[in-house]
């Protein structure tokens, strides 16, 4: 039988890119469904003070702050992990810099391969686990800048390798493809903001349904892949895209 978890009593959750979009998403509703979160992201999560929330601000750019996040990881001792830390970060040149490069793949992908190389273990060890990498549409569609296009396609293969190697340990790692979001001033909110004109072309063009999923209508998802029902999930990534795009 699938676990019930309309609560979240007892979890442990670690979030990386909590303070917005997305991530700030599944803090807020996390903690209401009772779990203990720790938080992680360059500024302090805009949420009250709440004993069930442990938020951690480091800017991951300065040498050290990641070995810091893996120590403080560990010390926390998370049951599940949800990897939405990544963008594009302007880096957006054709000819991108091999400096610019390992920046985006850092952020997108690296920072999640020593989370999970550190904290699996532990996972194993218990037979209870579960990691969520968010991945992106663009790596299908090749709508994106080059260099985040690139790095971001590493989860896809990441996910099913580690999925199958792991799922007979009770530890499911699987993923999530996503489209357009809205909401917790996430990147589409910021790009209606700077740039609207361009917010309203991508609507016309690639939304059928001409708006950007809102987070809040996302979040049942994450409610399975952070359940028991993971399991038939594991090594997988799940689209969730509200018809955006043109590949198959």
């Amino acid at each position: 039988m699938v676990e019930d978890i309309d609560d979240f009593n007892g979890r442990r959750v670690l979030v990386t890119g909590g303070s917005r979009g997305l991530g700030a998403g599944l803090v807020d509703w996390l903690i209401s469904s009772g779990a203990v979160v720790m938080s992680v992201g360059r500024s302090q999560v805009n949420a009250p003070a709440n004993s069930r929330l442990i938020s951690v601000c480091l800017d991951l750019v300065k040498e050290g702050n990641v070995r810091a996040l893996t120590d403080a990881a560990i010390e926390f001792k998370p049951d599940s992990i949800v990897h939405c830390l990544g963008g594009g970060f302007k880096k957006s040149a054709d000819l991108i810099s091999a400096e610019d490069f390992l920046y985006l793949l850092k952020f997108n992908f690296l920072v999640a391969l020593q989370l999970n190389n550190a904290l699996l273990g532990s996972m194993v060890q218990k037979r209870k686990g579960w990691i969520v990498h968010v991945g992106s549409l663009a790596t299908k569609e090749v709508t994106a800048s080059l260099g985040y296009t690139c790095v971001k396609s590493l989860i896809l293969p990441y996910v099913r390798h580690l999925g199958k190697k792991y799922i007979t340990d009770d530890v499911y790692i699987s993923g999530v493809t996503l489209g357009a979001l809205s909401g917790y001033d996430g990147a589409m909110d910021r790009l209606h903001a700077e740039r609207r004109g361009v917010f309203d072309q991508f609507l016309a063009t690639r939304r059928p349904t001409q708006r950007c999923t809102p987070i809040d209508e996302v979040l049942p998802y994450f409610r399975l892949l952070l359940s028991r029902g993971a399991k038939l999930h594991a090594s997988n990534m799940l689209s969730i895209t509200e018809a955006e795009g043109y590949a198959i």
